[in-house]
Parts: C-alpha cells; structure tokens; sequence
C-alpha cells in the first residue's frame, strides 16, 4: 500500500479548509508540528478510511462520533494508494442526519483518464472485507507491522506468544490454511454425520427386518379366520333377504288400511262442519225473531232525523260568512307581523353595519396605537444602539492604535530571533562534532601512550621514541583547544538558549496580539457598517411614525360621524314606506274584528247538532238492518231442518271407522317387528364385514410386509457399502485438517521464516547498537514433563548476557522495537505476497540519546530503497533538519493545515 493523496473534512482537528495533502515524489517524509496540532491524526485518516479504525476509539461505541470535528455534524476523508501497481480510492464518510448517525463507504479503481470503476458492495460490511481482501491485511495486523503509533511502539514485542504467532501467520497469508482447515473440518463434520445417519439406519434396518420374520410366522392362522368370516356373512345375507320379503307383503296391506281410514277421518271433518253451521243458523235465527219488538222506532227517528237536518242548512250558511271573514284577519294580521319584522330587520341590520363599522375603526385606531408605541421603542433603541456603538468604535480604535504601536519593532525581533536560532543549532551542531573529534583524539592519545603497543595509532607504523612524543604533544594540544572551545560553548549555548526562549515567548505574544489586531479591525469595520444601517433605520422609522400620526387623525374624525348617525333611529325610503303600510293595516284589522263580532255565530251549538244528526242516522241505518233480518227467517228455519236429517245419516255411516283402525294398529305393529329384525340382522352382517375388512387390511400387511423385508435386505447391503466409503472420506479430511492447522503446515512455515526476520533484525539492530545486542526468537518451548510446546518467544543477548525484554531501559527498547517491527514490514513487503511498501514511525524517538538518535537517522536514510515511504512523525528539531521532505502541520481557527517543505 503506497500513499499517493489524502483529502481531509471535519476529521479531528481538521476543517474544510486543509488543501489536499499529496506524498508522491517524496520517500522520506517528516511530520513535525506542535503538540495537539494533527500530527497522529493525518495518519488516523488513513487508517479510518482503509478499515474504520483510528486510535483507541476504534473499540469505542461511538467510534467515527468521537473522531467528528467539534461543532460539525459530517466528516469525510477521501485516500488514493497505489496497491500491486494499481490506484484506488477509498472514500469514508459520517454525518448525523437528524440525530441519528450515518456512514457511507465508497471504494473503486482510478482509471488512467481520472474515471472511477465502483467495486463497491451492496453493504459497509461487504465493502470493507473486499478492501481488506485487495490490501491483504487487517487493522491489527497493519498496527503490529509497518504501522508504529504514538506510545504503542511495543505493540508486537509485548503481546503473547499466541498473539506474535497470529500476527506473523496473517503476514505470511496463512489465513488461506486456516480456510482450508475450517472446510477440511466442515466436510469431516458432514461425514461423520453421514456415518451416524447410517449407523442409525442399518440399525433401523436390522430391527425391522427381525419384527417382519417374527410377523410372517402367524400368516397360516389368520387365514383359517379368514374363511370363517366370509361363511357368516353369507348366512345373514339369506335371512335379510326372507324377511325384506315379509315387510314389503305387510307394507301394502298397511297402505290399504291407511288408505280406508283416511277416507273415514275425511267424513268424520265434514260431519264436524256441518255441526258448526247447523249451531251457527239456530243462533242467527234466534238473534233476529229478538228485532220484532224495535219496529215501532222506526217512523220517530226518521222525523227527529228530518228536523235535524234543516237546522245544518241554516247553521252551514252562517259558519261560511264566519269562517270566511275570521280568514280574512288571520291574512291581515299575518301581514301585519311580516311589516313589523321587515322594518325591525332593516332597522337591526343598519344598526350592526353601523356598529361593525365602528368597532372596525376603534380596532385600526388601537393598531395604529400600538404601532406608535412600537415605532417609540424602537426609535429609542435606536438611539442607544447608535450611541454603544459609538462608544465601542472609539474603545476599539484606541485599542488598536496601542497594538499598532508595539508592534513596530515585531519584524526586526523576528528577523534576530531566526539569526540566534541559526547560530545555535551551528554552534551546537558544532559542538557535537567537537566533542566526537576530542573522543577520538583521547583513544589515539591513550593508544599513543601504551607501551605494548609503540605502532602509530594513524598509519600503525612503528614509532620511535621522539616522533612518541612529538605525536603525545600534537593531540595533548589538539585535545586542550577542544576543551577550550567546548568551555567556550559551554558558556554562550545556554545564555544563548535562554535569549531564543524569551524571544519566542514575545514573539507568540506578538502573534497572538496580530491575530487580537485582525480581529479587532474586522469588528470596526463590522460595527461602522451597523453604525451605519442603524442611522438609516432611524429615519424610516422616523417617518413611519409621522405617517401613523396622520393615519390617526383621519380615523378619528371619521369614527365621531359615524357616532352621531348610530345615535339617531334609521330612517330610509323603504323603511318610510314600510311604516304607512303598517298604520293602514292596523286600522283595517281593527274594522274586521267588528265585523266578525255583530255575525253570533256560535260553533259549539253547530258541532253539537251534527253530533245529533250522526247519532240518528246510525240508529236509522241499524233498524233498516233487523227489518231485512226478519225477510229471511222462515228459509233459516227450513236450511236448519234439512242439515238436522243429513247429520243423522252421516252418524250412522261413522260407526265402521273404529274395527279398521283396530285392524290397522295390529299391522303396524307386525310391521314394527320386522322392521327390528332387520335392523338386527343388519348390524350383524356388519360387524361380520368389518371383522372381514380387518382380516383384509391384515392380509395387506402381510404382503407388504414380505415385500418390505426383501426390500431390507437389499437396504442393508447398500447402507454396509456407504458406511465403508464415509468411514474413508472422514479419516481422509481429518488428515488435511491435521496437515493444514497451526501444528502442521502453518508452523513449518513459520519456522522458515522466522530465520529471516530475525536476520534481518540483527541488521538493524546491530546498526542501532553498536552490534552490542542480538535477538533471538524461539518458535520451541522444552516442557519440564517433556516434549516440547510451539512458541513464539522473543530472547535479547547484550554485554551483560541474554536478558528478557521488559529488562531493557525505554531507549534500547524502542531501538529492538524498532528493529522488529522494521523486520516484520520487510517480511510484510516482500515475502507474504501483499501489496504494503509503507513504513510509519509515529513519535518515539525521545528516548534516545544523541547517538542512538543518529544511529536511527541513519538507519531510515538506508532504508529508503527498501519502501516506497518512509513516514516519520517527531517535534524533535535534529530529526526534523535530516530529512529531505518536511510536512509541517499547522492550526488555525479554521482548522489544521499542511505545509510542504522540500530542504534538498
């Protein structure tokens, strides 16, 4: 994986504003910067959009929240690399959408005309295991190997020996066995459930087999049973049929008894009715013989009837005037009502229009009130926002004067400071070299000196005794001018240093102020702009005040006229009308009423005589009835005589009816009981057919049985051979399990390889050391009860002897860190077949020395042909002046930005 650019959002102290950051045509890069300015984080970008991991917040619940901008609510970072030759981009995004948090993962190839081929999934999860897949590692992995994070350089050495050993299988691809063991597994799995499924079934077999031998022993009986249902039921089957006969016999001889008797209950209903009709006409012809003695009613109620009748003649004549002229002022009166109500109407409806009108210009005038009061306040707020404002131009214009005055001199303090901060890192530059140079003099002086050795220390020649002393005196000398240059330092670097740090301060101060003087420029010019829309807002509001003041001058006037007319009654030219209209009809009505009142006419006495002359005419009506009655009596007389000699002979006839129904009982009952043997017979022809279709269902049994058992046989024999053949396959993958697991294969090739990283880390061990250390890694472990035990320890041999490594101070700890994990990216880079040529070093090198610092610059300048980059991140100054390309990273108020320095 080679870093080609990377395009930051919103990502931890990044804004919108960081340019994106390109690392082509760079090996070796420094990051340097302050403390909290983004260092570490650029690198968290990538990380976070390889695998949605950055720091320790990859484990947390909310972790792309917790690496979100302060204030923002999306992120996004967009990485182009360079994997196996070819260019993806990786694009990450987070934002919260209405609370709620969302996360989108792009990922494609760039073509070389700049399109972009998606490889990406339908799902996140899909997505990231393909880019996991395309770079052949995992976070852990890539943090364990090419990747040295702040404060965690130790992150492989000081995981357990099972951990080590996962990291370097992962780097060696050994995944692919482990996948090959799992489906070995999985097959095996399946074949021994095969087995089991067999076993299972041979057994099934077997006891089946056993239970249809001992079944098939009973045939010979049941068919004995057999014969002798099947004799039973022919036997029932004749009396059935005898006795069916005998019903059907007794059945037409009960037809015509029923039919005979019926005939019979018809008579008997017809001898009933003529009884009814016979009783019915002696008591009409009672009821009317009673009349006779009413008939001579008959000629007074036909008079009193007459008279009646000639009193409703003149009493209708009467009621007709009446009820005419009490209509007529029932009309009036009506007319009059609607006259009333028209004028009180329209009288009621100017009055509201009135009254509306009013309340309408009390509201406006108590709006334009309101809006005065309004346009009052504002105008005073106005007036004291204008005179703040005032007041705080002035206040800010003094405040930058004063600022503007103390920084007169801030380019001339900056131009000395870089002058002193150039002669100090010379002079200790210097001063280092002197200090190395006097080192070696003093072993040449004490070689010099020694007397088993006379040879010269430069050219080891031997030397005699002047040109001994001679040489003595040369390098005592040389040896006293570098004490005394190193004094001289010794005096002047540090009055030297402490002058840079109070410059520094002033200066930070003196930026800061800048920054103070900025702002305080931009909030004049913003406060002379509000000055000035504040003026203008005065005078529209100004004159809006002057307008509501005439608009309520109208509004008044118009509602004291309005006032006067509501006062006073509606007076228009309908109403006028309306009014003589109504005086007219009132005197009418008034004539009407004397009318109606000299008629005395008196409804009470008419309604009384129509009473009298209903009553008449019914009792007319009920006489005229009783007189036709009595025409007919003498025929009612001869009707009944008659029916009286029909009854008598019909009695006589009815007397036969009860021998037939004697008769017709006795064969009901016969045929009751032979209906019963039927039914008898019947259940037990039954019983014996179901007894039959049990012995038949039984006979089927047996011949599926006989037909199973040769199909068990031929079961057991085939299931036999498959158990052979599943047996075979599940030894067979249990032995590519075994091979392919982390006792087998796996493990041999780790112990090639780990000959090879520890070479390659003795390499640099021994640059970083001085070959003063060694390591030595253990893939075996002897067991006190024997045998040995796969490991993977990590062992270091010093001046002092073979030492673990939590003995080490912090300094030789991150120098055999350093050389680990430098040997397990080359191991990563050019053996596991991945695509990873990137080494990154976050922080770390505090602990070093002088020497050990250098030691490391060099070992990583000697690197170079070996990765694509090499990316170091330190705030220390020597390590930032040894590289050929610095990224300085800077923070502003809109966020982190980088800076390209390219030194040669």
């Amino acid at each position: 994986m080679i870093p080609r650019t990377l395009q930051i959002k919103n990502f931890l102290s990044y804004g919108t504003t960081c340019p994106p950051i390109s690392f082509e045509h760079h090996n070796l890069i420094c990051l340097s910067g302050n403390n909290g300015h983004g260092k570490s984080a650029l690198l968290d970008a990538m990380t976070w959009a390889l695998w949605g991991c950055a720091r320790k917040i990859q484990n947390s619940v909310r972790a792309d929240q917790g690496l979100l901008r302060l204030g923002q609510t999306d992120m996004m970072v967009i990485f182009d690399c360079i994997i196996q030759g070819t260019t993806y981009r990786i694009k990450r995004e987070f934002e919260i959408v209405y609370g709620k948090p969302k996360t989108t993962l792009d990922f494609g190839i760039i073509a070389t005309d700049g399109t972009i081929h998606t490889l990406t999934e339908k799902t996140i999860r899909d997505t990231q295991a393909r880019i996991i897949a395309t770079i052949g590692l995992d976070y852990d992995t890539f943090i364990n190997s090419s990747f040295l994070r702040q404060g965690n350089a130790n992150e492989f050495s000081k995981k357990s020996p099972k951990e080590r050993k996962e990291i370097i299988s992962t780097i060696l691809g050994l995944n692919l066995y482990d996948a090959l063991k799992r489906a070995a597994l999985e097959k095996g799995k399946g074949a021994t459930q095969e087995i089991a499924t067999i076993q299972t079934l041979l057994a099934h077999t077997h006891t089946e087999q056993e239970a249809l031998t001992l079944f098939l022993t009973s045939q010979a009986q049941f068919q004995e049973k057999l014969n002798i249902i099947i004799n039973q039921i022919g036997e029932v089957e004749e009396k059935r049929v005898q006795i069916q006969k005998n019903c059907a016999q007794k059945e037409i001889e009960k037809q015509k008894l029923s039919l005979h008797y019926q005939e019979l209950e018809l008579r008997k209903q017809r001898y009933a009715q003529a009884v009814q009709e016979v009783v019915a006409l002696a008591r009409q012809w009672r009821t009317t013989r009673s009349y006779t003695a009413n008939a001579t009613q008959y000629a007074l109620i036909q008079k009193q009837l007459q008279e009646a009748r000639t009193q409703q003649d003149v009493l209708r004549t009467q009621a007709t005037t009446y009820h005419q002229t009490k209509e007529l002022l029932q009309q009036q009166t009506q007319k009059v009502t609607e006259i009333s109500h028209a004028i009180a109407t329209q009288s009621a409806q100017i009055k509201n229009e009135q009254a509306l009108i009013l309340e309408r210009l009390t509201a406006a005038r108590t709006q334009l009130d309101e809006q005065l009061r309004t346009c009052m306040a504002e105008e005073k707020k106005i007036v004291e926002k204008i005179a703040t404002t005032n007041r705080t131009i002035t206040d800010t214009m003094r405040l930058i004067t004063e600022l503007q005055a103390q920084h007169k001199d801030a380019e001339t303090l900056q131009k000395r400071f870089d002058k002193r901060k150039e002669f100090y890192h010379r002079w200790t530059t210097l001063g280092n070299c002197m200090r190395t140079e006097q080192q070696a003099q003093l072993t040449r002086l004490q070689l010099t000196q020694d007397i088993k050795n006379p040879s010269c220390p430069f050219c080891e020649q031997s030397l005699s005794a002047s040109r001994k002393r001679f040489l003595e005196t040369k390098l005592e000398l040389g040896m006293h001018m570098h004490s005394h240059q190193l004094e001289r330092f010794k005096r002047i670097l540090p009055q030297l240093k402490a002058m840079l740090i109070t410059e520094h301060a002033t200066l930070q101060k003196i930026a800061e102020e800048k920054s103070t003087l900025r702002t305080l420029e931009h909030t004049r010019a913003q406060e002379e702009t509000a000055l000035n829309q504040q003026s203008t807002l005065q005078k529209e509001v100004a004159e809006k005040k002057q307008l509501l003041e005439i608009k309520k001058g109208e509004l008044t006037q118009h509602h004291a006229t309005l006032m006067q007319l509501h006062v006073q009654e509606p007076s228009t030219p309908e109403l006028i009308t309306l009014r003589t209209a109504h005086a007219t009809l009132v005197k009418t009505i008034a004539e009407t009423k004397t009318q109606l009142a000299s008629l005395n006419y008196d409804p009470v006495a008419a309604t009384a005589l129509d009473k009298r002359a209903r009553e008449l005419q019914e009792s007319l009506e009920t006489y005229e009835k009783q007189r036709q009655a009595l025409l007919l009596q003498q025929e009612r007389a001869a009707t009944i005589a008659q029916l009286v000699q029909k009854l008598k002979a019909e009695k006589k006839e009815l007397a036969s009816a009860t021998p037939v129904l004697v008769q017709l009982k006795a064969c009901a009952e016969q045929l009751e009981e032979l209906y019963k043997t039927i039914v008898t017979l019947a259940a037990q022809e039954q019983q014996t057919r179901n007894q039959y279709q049990a012995l038949l269902i039984e006979q089927g049994k047996y011949d599926a049985a006989q037909a199973r058992s040769v199909t068990a046989q031929k079961m057991i024999v085939e299931l036999s051979e498959k158990l052979k053949k599943a047996e075979i396959i599940m030894d067979d993958y249990q032995t590519i399990a075994q091979a392919v697991g982390k006792d087998g294969i796996q493990a041999l090739l780790i112990e090639e390889a780990i000959p090879e990283i520890e070479e390659y880390a003795n390499n640099l061990l021994a640059k970083l050391t001085n070959n003063t250390a060694h390591i030595m890694i253990e893939s075996l472990r002897d067991l006190k009860s024997g045998g040995t035990k796969e490991t993977l320890d990590i062992k270091i041999s010093d001046t002092q002897g073979i030492r673990p490594y939590e003995m080490f101070s912090g300094g030789e700890a991150f120098r055999i860190d350093i050389a680990l994990r430098i040997a397990i990216s080359k191991l990563l880079a050019h053996r596991a077949g991945t695509a990873l040529q990137t080494l990154i070093i976050d922080e770390g090198f505090g602990s070093q020395d002088e020497d050990g610092l250098q030691a490391m610059i060099d070992v990583l300048h000697a690197l170079q042909g070996e990765f694509a980059h090499i990316i170091v991140v330190s705030h220390l100054p020597v390590m930032k002046d040894q590289f050929p390309v610095h990224f300085v990273v800077e923070k502003g108020a809109q966020g982190s930005t980088v800076r390209v320095i390219e030194q040669g």
